[in-house]
């Protein structure tokens, strides 16, 4: 038992992952949360994404996400992190493009103030991959007071990750791309419908992605909305 501990990550040690899989209906795009102890987030790419598994070089990291909007302008200010941009579930927070020009949009899966991007990513983009939950995370992400834990609990928790990827592999390529008309993964949605935090159980109502159209609606006010 002590060399088990002994051997546990900072990760391990202080964080909670929380798992998006196919996100926006894209098959195996899957995303990592990791919660601290004091309820920041940590938006990171999931080990099955295929960035990962794939084994991509990645060429690019690009934070300009739409025309109006540039994750490096984000400006926080004191405790309260004013000046924050605000994200939704459905917010990209980068684009990436592979040596093989593959490109992906990775988004924050969580509501909450955009603390900070990992601007180490632009000069050195081959950390997105090679470290994704360490150097390589993507952003920062801080929910309303209080609802860390809810948003947490709109994820899948690391059991329900690995059942989720044991039955993509089962069912394979065609059977997932088939499922993703609806949103989010069938799979998803199903593991999702409680989760144990904290003690309690959160009933989860709507772990589908929001419609394309109120998603780019909310993309062009993310730096609008209020602080």
């Amino acid at each position: 038992v002590l060399e088990e501990k002994a051997y546990r990550t900072v990760v391990d040690r202080y964080y909670t992952p929380g798992y998006r899989t196919d996100v926006q209906g894209r098959h195996g795009e899957d995303l990592c949360i990791l919660q601290h102890s004091n309820k920041v987030c940590i938006v990171t790419v999931a080990t099955s994404h295929p960035l990962v598994a794939d084994g991509k070089t990645v060429a690019r990291v690009d934070f300009q996400v739409t025309e109006k909007v540039n994750r490096l302008d984000n400006k926080v200010i004191g405790k309260g992190k004013r000046g924050a941009q605000w994200l939704q579930e459905s917010s990209p927070l980068c684009r990436v493009t592979c040596t093989d020009n593959t490109e992906f949009t990775l988004y924050s899966c969580i509501k909450g103030k955009l603390v900070e991007v990992n601007e180490n990513l632009i000069n050195s983009p081959h950390l997105l991959t090679e470290k994704p939950s360490t150097d390589g995370y993507i952003a920062i992400v801080l929910p309303k007071f209080g609802e860390s834990d809810n948003e947490m609990a709109r994820l899948l928790t690391q059991q329900q990750y690995q059942d989720a990827l044991v039955r993509r592999e089962r069912e394979g390529p065609l059977v997932t791309r088939e499922r993703q008309g609806q949103g989010s993964s069938e799979m998803e949605a199903d593991a999702s419908t409680s989760r144990r935090d904290g003690g309690d159980t959160y009933a989860i109502k709507d772990v589908g992605e929001e419609p394309e159209q109120k998603r780019v609606k909310l993309e062009e006010k993310d730096q609008k909305l209020p602080s």
